[in-house]
């Protein structure tokens, strides 16, 4: 119903102001009566509008006509005149070309303005002069249409400048020029003050211009129809002047009176004068011109005479023409037959002479006649094709009129049967209308509700989120009790969790005004315990007024009112997984009724996410404990297996100068490190000293670490045997037996660097054997690090090799080194995954081998830390140094 009332007032509205309002067209034509494209065209109290290709514009006013304020705009063009033709509703609006400014400021070669200097444009046809004034600032005006961009330099006074020595800015025309002279600085010299001239008021026309204000003026006059008035007679106080063809003509100034101009036969309608450029537009009119249809006529009728008048002028001349060349011809015969007789010769061609002067004027003025045939011809298309894009545009307004006359009174016919029928609909429409009020009431209420349950679900979601993502949810119990209170008012909240062991629900993190409470538990055999109530009836328990529906649960009396803070509406909800009892949700609230059935339905959904986080917790408990437990038996291992290792002041018993670079993977390790000292059968100590890297790290290895040392015990201090080779036999047998890897598939093993040391008088012999480890030692003398290969083959491997361990023998002096290492030194990776490498190492051990065997403990520990600074430990490492 509204609409219908809505579109039959904007209907008549729409007719108000159609009637208010005027709808005018118009052209922009140049001098020449063609017409412009994209004049700006703005009319007070109107939008602006541009023209189009045609030259045509229309504008819209509720003003007069007559009294509207038009201007028009485009660049290096300026508004002539403009004029209103009330019978065809035309605005026609003529614009003339104005010069293109340059604005210049010229400085020397330090920058200071230069005055009083001549200035000229080089590269365009611009041949006049300015003056650059005190502060060096100087104005160009070039003829309409030039290019700035084709300015290749200026002339200042003698001097050329060159594209380089000047700054143009063709958009915002203007220009730097920086001479090459320098102005002479002199102090200023303050003139005597002399009395100041009387200046004489400016002659001032009937118009208010000033004609007397430049030397000389540019006159041009139009007519009516706002194209050039030429060979036209003007009087200028008592001067005669004629305009030429663009319906200009020029006067001094000094000789213009207030008297102004006379023209005969013609009005003068309206004088302009441009201040700027020193020009007078005088606007005139026939004064025996008759009504605009009749005017029209009579200018079709002078052109079609003019035109026959031209015609007839050039085939006058065009005969005269032929008459002089026969006549020309006719002397040219004379002069060959008379050719003796020097006095007619002469006599015939004096008169050739003249009849050939004569015969050019006749072609000039032939030439003059078809010229100005021509400029008729052209002005007449001009004439013409505005006429048609008039007759076109008052065609097009004349059907655009007829459609909204046809489209009103179709609307008018339209209303008529709204309004009819608006009276009839009305009365169910506004039941309806009432009826859809209510509906969409409803629909509000209930899309707020949607919206609110939505809302409710995605808040149950994120809260459950926080719940079920922190195994550890005693720690989060304030944040929780925080999100939990968007849903509904939670001041006291608290997750209890069911002890089986003990048979009650325990309150970790208990949340209430005053912030967590301590722990505290509810046993499930109190009667008074509503939690407890909750968790062995396995159903939720909702109290909105707590002191008068308490004893419905609990023996009355059980419940003690006279504490203070004590809840008024309660809810309890147990929290169970597959039946399984876990504990106990609730939310309090010190006012009453403080709880509906949406929030029982949300705080159900979230119990849900808080059984998986209490499940999860228990779990989390759970393996927390084992965690601990399994680490603490690990604690003991790590334990025993160092007290097998040999202690450092037994090797520093041993060895005058040695260290140990030893560091686990796990808590364990794989790798281990031993030594023993052996005395022959002539009572000489042997020293033996061996790096073991065993299969796997952590327990496995670690395994493997106290198999190879009770084997290597036993090998060397029980059996005696101390030959390298047969040692490392014994070793790979020992492993293999205890394993069982006959009978079982067992690929476990260990590779080995074994040594023994004997000291001499001088030198110390070393004896090496090794199971894939080499032997690293550094010569003193030489100052470098050479290494002996080990066999391709490990202790204990299925895929053992039949080649037999090698032995062999070095020389060394006192203060060299030998170097033992697993390989976990050179495999280990930095935060890019490059190793170390075994050319790494051995540079490193080159640089720190003369340094005690602290120092080189310290420096190579240094290194590693910084090398897998942000990696974890890749294997087990170990490196022994003993020096000689």
């Amino acid at each position: 119903m509204n609409r219908l009332v809505f579109l039959f007032l904007c209907m008549f509205f729409s007719q108000a102001l159609f009637a208010q309002s005027t709808i005018v067209k118009g052209r922009v034509v140049d001098e020449e009566g063609r017409p412009m494209e994209g004049v700006k065209i703005e009319v007070f109290g109107s939008q602006s509008v541009v023209s189009n290709s045609k030259g045509v514009f229309s504008i819209s006013t509720v003003h007069e006509i007559q009294d509207i304020t038009l201007n028009a705009y485009k660049l290096d063009f300026k508004l002539l005149d403009w004029g209103y033709d009330k019978s065809v509703n035309r605005l026609k609006v003529m614009m003339i070309p104005t010069p293109v400014e340059v604005n210049g400021k010229l400085v020397d070669a330090k920058g200071i303005p230069v005055s009083n200097a001549k200035v000229k444009v080089k590269g365009l046809k611009f041949d006049k002069w300015v003056t650059t004034s005190n502060n060096g600032y100087f104005k160009i005006k070039l003829p309409h249409g030039s290019d700035v961009n084709k300015i290749t330099g200026f002339f200042v006074d003698d001097e050329i400048i060159e594209k380089t020595a000047f700054k143009l800015d063709s958009d915002k025309r203007e220009v730097i020029i920086r001479s090459s002279r320098v102005v002479q600085q002199v102090a200023k010299v303050v003139p005597k003050k002399k009395p100041e001239p009387v200046v004489e008021e400016p002659t001032v026309d009937e118009d208010g211009f000033d004609i007397e204000s430049k030397s000389t003026l540019i006159v041009v006059v139009y007519d009516d129809d706002v194209s050039p008035a030429d060979s036209i007679q003007v009087k200028v106080d008592e001067k005669m002047y004629f305009t030429d063809e663009n319906g200009e003509f020029i006067v001094k100034a000094d000789s213009v009176t207030n008297s102004a101009f006379e023209i005969n036969e013609h009005d003068i309608i309206k004088k302009v004068y441009d201040f700027e450029d020193n020009y007078m537009f005088i606007h005139i009119k026939d004064s025996n011109q008759a009504a605009q249809d009749e005017l029209e006529l009579e200018y079709e009728e002078n052109f079609y005479v003019v035109f026959n008048t031209l015609e007839a002028e050039k085939q006058i001349l065009e005969q005269k023409g032929r008459d002089l060349r026969k006549e020309i011809n006719k002397i040219v015969e004379k002069l060959d037959r008379e050719s003796t007789n020097v006095d007619k010769v002469s006599k015939l061609e004096s008169y050739l002479h003249r009849l050939e002067e004569s015969l050019v004027e006749n072609e000039v003025a032939y030439q003059d006649a078809q010229y100005k045939t021509h400029q008729m011809l052209e002005k007449m298309k001009t004439q013409i094709n505005v006429a048609e894009g008039e007759i076109e545009e008052i065609t097009q307004e004349k059907e655009m009129l007829d459609k909204q006359l046809v489209f009103m009174v179709i609307i008018s016919i339209f209303s008529i049967v709204l309004f009819v029928i608006f009276y009839r609909i009305s009365a169910k429409v506004r039941r309806q209308k009432e009826e859809l009020e209510v509906v969409n009431e409803s629909l509000k209420e209930t899309r707020n509700e949607l919206m609110k349950a939505q809302d409710d679900m995605l808040a149950v979601r994120d809260i459950g989120q926080k719940f079920t993502s922190t195994l550890n949810f005693e720690d989060h119990m304030i944040t929780l009790q925080e999100s939990v209170a968007i849903l509904l008012d939670a001041s006291i909240f608290g997750i209890g969790v069911y002890n089986d062991n003990e048979s009650r629900i325990e309150f970790r993190g208990f949340v209430d005004d005053e912030g967590e409470r301590p722990y505290f538990f509810e046993n499930l055999d109190d009667a008074s315990s509503l939690a407890a109530w909750s968790f062995n009836n396995e159903t939720e328990l909702i109290i909105n007024d707590l002191p008068n529906e308490y004893f419905l649960y609990v023996p009355e009396g059980s419940i003690d009112f006279s504490k203070n803070n004590l809840p008024t509406s309660v809810i309890f909800i147990p929290l169970t997984i597959n039946r399984e009892p876990l504990g106990v949700l609730t939310v309090q609230s010190h006012k009453k009724n403080a709880y509906m059935d949406i929030n029982v339905t949300n705080l159900k959904s979230l119990a849900s996410y808080a059984a998986i986080a209490l499940s999860n917790y228990n779990s989390y408990v759970e393996l927390k404990s084992k965690n601990q437990s399994i680490t603490d038996s690990m604690r003991y291992a790590k334990t025993i297996q160092e007290s097998l290792l040999p202690a450092q002041s037994e090797l520093k018993s041993q060895f005058k100068d040695i260290f140990t670079l030893f560091s686990s993977k796990e808590i364990v390790s794989g790798d281990f490190y031993w030594s023993t000292v052996h005395k022959d059968e002539n009572g000489k100590e042997r020293k033996f000293l061996a790096a073991v890297d065993c299969t796997g790290h952590g327990v496995p290895g670690a395994f493997m670490s106290m198999i190879g040392n009770t084997l290597l015990n036993e090998i060397i201090n029980v059996k005696g045997i101390t030959n390298t080779v047969e040692i490392l036999n014994n070793l790979n047998e020992g492993v293999k037996r205890i394993l069982k890897q006959e009978q079982m598939i067992n690929d476990d093993g260990m590779d080995i660097c074994l040594c023994v040391i004997d000291e001499e008088e001088s030198n110390t012999k070393v004896t090496f054997t090794g199971a894939k480890r080499p032997l690293f030692y550094y010569s003193s003398r030489k100052g470098k690090i050479d290494l002996i290969q080990g066999d391709v083959k490990s202790i204990g491997s299925m895929h053992r090799s039949n080649k037999e361990f090698t032995m062999h023998e070095l020389l060394l002096h006192p203060g060299d080194m030998i170097y033992l290492t697993s390989d976990g030194f050179t495999d280990q990776h930095n935060i890019n995954k490059e190793k170390i490498g075994r050319n790494r190492l051995v540079s490193l051990l080159e640089e720190y081998a003369e340094l005690s065997a602290d120092d080189q403990l310290k420096n190579l520990q240094k290194f590693l830390d910084t090398h897998m600074k942000g990696v974890e430990q890749r294997d087990d490492i170990t490196i022994l140094g003993v020096r000689v």
